[in-house]
């Protein structure tokens, strides 16, 4: 993933068009996609290993229960 941050100290999408407008000034041909915050980001990189942990805990639950039962009988 090629790209750049940009910090800044108020919210991040009302600086969008002044960084555009950066790029543009260096590289008219520059493609600019996927402006997102940082948090954003974040989320979107982070929601694939919360799935799993879901998927894990769901997994145990279910691996407690039968053993539970198991040992019941």
């Amino acid at each position: 993933m090629d790209g750049f941050g940009v910090r800044t100290a108020g919210d991040p999408l009302r600086v969008a068009p002044a960084v555009t407008a950066a790029i543009r000034s260096v590289d008219r041909e520059q493609p600019i996609t996927n402006m997102q915050t940082m948090a954003k980001a974040i989320h979107n990189h982070a929601i694939g290993l919360n799935y799993m942990a879901a998927l894990m805990g769901v997994f145990g639950a279910l691996a407690l229960c039968l053993s539970a039962i198991a040992s019941m009988v």
